[in-house]
């Protein structure tokens, strides 16, 4: 068994060894962590920009219907069929806004499904 002098302390080569490979491990673990936390953090981007149309989609198409009921309300409101509209005065207090809105919004809903599918197939075809 060799043995190696460090700092007048007598250390036998198994001692030696298993300080290397200690050293050497935590430094692999420290690049591989490294290397890992990159690539989730890319492949989290790339989940959030394929999902990010599909959620919006998601979320705006309800909301559209929920103004196309807000303008059914007021406008039934304003010829006597239902009770009074919770927004008495101010600009969202005409049915004209609310069937608008709820255009516009659907009208968002179907370019981000268009564009999101355009991109899929453009994805998929590369």
């Amino acid at each position: 068994m060799s043995v190696t002098r460090i700092a007048e302390t007598l250390q036998p080569a198994s001692v030696r060894a298993a300080t290397l490979v200690v050293e050497t491990g935590s430094t692999f673990a420290g690049k591989m962590q490294a290397m890992l936390e990159q690539a989730v953090s890319s492949t989290r981007a790339a989940v959030l920009d394929d999902q990010l149309p599909n959620v919006l989609v998601a979320l705006l198409t309800p909301a559209s219907m929920l103004a196309l009921v807000f303008a059914l309300w007021r406008f039934s409101s304003d010829i006597g069929w239902t009770e009074a509209f919770p927004i008495p005065d101010g600009f969202f207090s005409h049915w004209q806004v609310w069937i608008a809105l709820a255009a516009g919004l659907r009208f968002a809903a179907s370019s981000l499904q268009r564009r999101a599918s355009a991109d899929s197939k453009t994805s998929q075809e590369n």
